[in-house]
Formats: C-alpha cells, structure tokens, sequence
C-alpha cells in the first residue's frame, strides 16, 4: 500500500500545474509508512523507514527531472512533520506511564496539568481520516482508504497549544528531571522557551536598556512608553514606526502612532 501511495503521488506531481502548492501533501504521502510505524510505538524501524523515505524522494528527482527547489520543500515538510509527530508519540508514551502526581506541583497546577494530559490521549484516540491528494493538471486522485497508511492527521497540530502551555509554565529544572528525552524545539521549534527563560530574557534586556539610556528613559522604553526629552533617535530604534511624519512648521517635527502623536524639536531632534 505504501509503495502505491508513492508511486501515485510521484505521478500527480510530475504532471501537476503548481508544483509549488503541493510539496506538503506529497511529504505526508512519503512519509506514511514512518508515521503508521510511529504510531504503532516501533520508533526505531519508524527512524529507518524516514530515512528510506528521504532516499525514495532523491531517486524521484532525478528520475523526473524535478526541480531542486521543490525537492527541498518536500525533504523539510518530510523532516518538520515526522519529528515533531515522533516526540509527541514519545511525549504522549511518557504521559502514559508516569504518575502526574509526583509533579512538584500546587493542587491547582496538578489539576491543570492531568487536563491537558487527558486532552492529548483524546487526541490520540480519535478517529484518523482518509487522506486525498488531488492534481490540477491530470484530475487524477489518490484516495487512501487503508487507515493503517492513511494519512495521519498530525496531533502536533492538535496538541502543540497544551503542550506549548504545559512545558511554558514547567522550570527548566523540573523538566530537565522529567522530561530530558523529549526534543521541545522539535515539537514547537526553535524559538521555544520556558517562563524562565523568558522572564531571564526579559529582565536582560531591560537591564541593557537601562545601561544604555539610563534608569528612567530605559525602565519606560522596556515598558513601550515614550516619555517626554527622549530623542528621535531612541524613538527610530527602539519603537515602531510611526503610521505619519508631519512637519509644520521650521522648529517641529510630528510623528503620529494610532493613539499618539509626539512633537520632536528638529534642533536638539528631542
């Protein structure tokens, strides 16, 4: 089933009008076999068959003649999709089997936490539709009916808000102890903190802002205020761009926010 899903995604996008819509569903469609492995808890076999995936889809450029471009955005949704699917299967394993009230946690937070946790099994437990990938140029279709290489319907996307919120509010140090195994940044990207670290990123910039522009203009741009005696300088850096510029006269300047409008004196440009 998984070779035919291949062989008639190959077909529809060597002859498809927009090559550069579909890379997504032709992704999922190479990566069924990985993503059914996954679910079926064989993680290991699920890393090869991602690995076989990637090799099908080399072998397919060069057979047809596929433009590099679109190669590499079917290796990346490949890639971005399978990972994220396998930490979340890890992550929900985890969930399983561990006894949630060994958290440090309040009551409140433990109430919290066993929510999302449910919310996330309910995800995983629901019914997986069929797939249908369809081509503009050849009306041809791919129908899968077989839920085992179906598509899945990703529950990172489901889950990823919870999940998001349950490793946000977790101190580094909690879930270094609980939870070293499981790759954050591949289930929310790279950007992902925890409060910690947001509070600690936070606190830094608003102590070089301080260092910068001194105590008072620095702790008010760290607030997004403007004050009266900043310079435009640290209006042009520092905040957005105003919506207007306005001169109307020879000694000011006037800059105009949706719920503000500043007068900068164009000499000392205060």
């Amino acid at each position: 089933m998984y070779n035919t899903i291949v062989k008639l995604a190959n077909y529809s996008y060597a002859n498809i009008d927009y090559p550069d819509r579909a890379f997504s569903s032709v992704g999922f469609c190479y990566i069924t076999k990985a993503l059914h492995l996954i679910r079926i808890e064989d993680f290991e076999e699920a890393e090869t068959a991602f690995k076989d995936s990637w090799a099908k889809v080399e072998k397919f450029k060069t057979e047809k003649n596929i433009n590099p471009e679109y190669i590499n955005k079917i290796n990346g949704q490949m890639a971005y999709s399978f990972y994220s699917e396998l930490e979340s299967y890890k992550l929900y394993k985890k969930f399983k089997t561990m006894d949630v009230n060994s958290l440090p946690y309040s009551e409140q937070e433990l109430y919290e936490s066993k929510g999302h946790i449910q919310s996330i099994s309910d995800n995983y437990n629901k019914p997986k539709k069929p797939h249908q990938y369809s081509s503009s140029s050849t009306s041809h279709s791919v129908d899968v009916a077989n839920k085992k290489l179906a598509r899945v319907s990703l529950t990172h996307y489901q889950t990823s808000r919870k999940l998001e919120e349950f490793f946000f509010n977790m101190t580094s140090e909690n879930k270094k102890k609980y939870f070293a195994d499981i790759n954050v940044h591949h289930l929310f990207g790279n950007g992902f903190l925890t409060k910690e670290q947001v509070a600690q990123n936070n606190e830094k910039r608003k102590q070089d802002l301080i260092k910068k522009y001194g105590k008072k203009f620095g702790e008010s741009i760290f607030k997004g205020k403007i004050m009266i005696g900043m310079t435009q300088k640290m209006l042009e850096d520092e905040f957005n761009a105003p919506r207007a510029k306005d001169s109307f006269s020879e000694c000011n300047e006037y800059w105009t926010w949706s719920k503000l409008m500043v007068a900068i004196d164009k000499k000392p440009k205060k």
